[in-house]
This record gives structure tokens, C-alpha cells and sequence, in this order.
């Protein structure tokens, strides 16, 4: 059941970076502005964001020793500071806990040629308009190849309320007809 909810979350992933890797291809918006409920960290590169279907979405990369704790006390301080509050089960699928209960998960993805090991963090927040944003974290590299536990990856996502209402009715609805 657990390797399930896992593959679950790692196909949500993937889903989510192909969307932000056509975005960009269609849309980079690198020099602009983005919210900033989405948190660049410092010594970042390959830094982009762009808007997709009413979500906004940052993408870099930093230089930074695995489980990165300090990138994620940076980031989680700054938006509980704001007033944001951290979600103990994934938005996307409420019967997965998430990264801020159960830590790292490790797993091979099949779906790339050559087939990579991912290490990944995923966990959400809501404030009191209920807009959430979620943080992706991970470390990639081939499974036959040297791992690399020092190039993170971070993906964040802002979800506006009006947006977030309507896939949790649309995940409700699924849920239903189950």
C-alpha cells in the first residue's frame, strides 16, 4: 500500500515537472516577477517561473548537501511566518501523507531513459484564504551511475483559492464515483 501512495506522489510529480517543462518551453518568464509565497534560495540557478492554467510555477536548481535541511527551514519559516501552515497529507491526494510527516522518500523511475534513483520531499501549505503552495524537493540521477545527493531541484507551485476549490471538488467527485 505504501510503495502505491508513493508511486502515486511520484507520478504527481512527474506530471507537474512535465507541465512546468512545457510551460517553459512555451512561456519563460525569467526576468519578471513571481509571488513571493514562492521562495527563491539563496546561491540558486537556472531560475524560472511561469503561469499555467491559473498556478504559478518556480523552478531552480542549488548547489546543496542532501536532505538540504537548511533549504527547507529557509523556506518553511519564511511562509509560517506569513502565515501559511503546513499540510500533514498531500492536497492532491488525502490519503497520502505528506513530506512534512513521513521525511525523504526514496524510489527508481521508470519512466526515464536511462532509469533515475529520486530522492524527494513534497509538502504543501495553506493560509487563510486557502491558497496553497507546494514545494517539491529532490535529488535525480541515473541508478546505474554515481549518485548525486548534491544538486537539488525545487520545484514550487502557488494555487490560488479559486483554483485549489476546484480540484478538490474535482478530486471529491472522483473519490465518488469510486
Amino acid at each position: 500500500m505504501r510503495a502505491h501512495c508513493f508511486e502515486t506522489v511520484a507520478k504527481t510529480l512527474l506530471f507537474i515537472l512535465s507541465l512546468a517543462a512545457v510551460s517553459y518551453c512555451q512561456d519563460s518568464k525569467s526576468t519578471q516577477t513571481y509571488p513571493e509565497r514562492l521562495i527563491v534560495l539563496p546561491s540558486s540557478s537556472h531560475v524560472w517561473y511561469t503561469s499555467f492554467n491559473g498556478e504559478t510555477q518556480l523552478m531552480y536548481k542549488l548547489d546543496v548537501d542532501y536532505p538540504a535541511e537548511s533549504a527547507l527551514q529557509i523556506i518553511s519559516m519564511r511562509l509560517q511566518r506569513e502565515g501559511w501552515k503546513p499540510l500533514n497529507w498531500d492536497f492532491m491526494n488525502p490519503s497520502i501523507p505528506s513530506s512534512h510527516l513521513s521525511g525523504w522518500e526514496q524510489f527508481g523511475d521508470d519512466t526515464t531513459k536511462p532509469q533515475t534513483t529520486v530522492h524527494q520531499w513534497l509538502g504543501q501549505w495553506e493560509n487563510k484564504r486557502r491558497e496553497i503552495v507546494s514545494y517539491a524537493r529532490e535529488y535525480r540521477y541515473p541508478a546505474a551511475g554515481t549518485s548525486d545527493l548534491h544538486t537539488l531541484r525545487v520545484l514550487a507551485l502557488f494555487i490560488p483559492a479559486s483554483v485549489a476549490a476546484k480540484m478538490q471538488r474535482e478530486i471529491h467527485a472522483a473519490e465518488s464515483k469510486k
